[in-house]
């Protein structure tokens, strides 16, 4: 019975695990897409 009474308790720490790992995960591509973008800059008609 230990684990109906832990079930909102595991849901609200899944919860949280859960937009963590979001927010590591959004974090991680806006700083790859940023990195990206300056190592490959966009070619604007230089190279003509």
């Amino acid at each position: 019975m230990y684990l109906l009474l832990d079930t909102k308790n595991l849901i609200d720490t899944l919860n949280i695990a859960w937009q963590g790992m979001l927010t590591i995960f959004i974090g991680m591509a806006v700083i790859y897409i940023i990195i990206f973008i300056l190592t490959h800059p966009i070619k604007r008609k230089k190279e003509e």
